[in-house]
């Protein structure tokens, strides 16, 4: 995964918010939500992986490809 993959979307009126905030806090507030975001995102692939782990063995390599990419 890239690095845009560290944020969470937010809509225009949201990020207007947060670069309101005084530099250190709108630091603290990125780091926050940059974490928040990597920590959703091992969680969808560790559900990915348990789901295709339950897959039955004819069909795994196929599921695996379609949702998790050649590997």
């Amino acid at each position: 995964m890239n690095g845009d993959d560290d944020r969470l979307p937010l809509d225009s009126r949201t990020q207007a918010v947060i670069d309101g905030l005084p530099p250190d806090e709108r630091e603290h507030l990125q780091t926050l939500m940059k974490n928040a975001a990597r920590h959703q995102r091992t969680l969808l692939e560790t559900a990915l992986d348990e789901a295709v782990g339950m897959v039955p063995a004819p069909l795994r390599k196929r599921v695996q490809k379609l949702f998790l990419g050649p590997s």
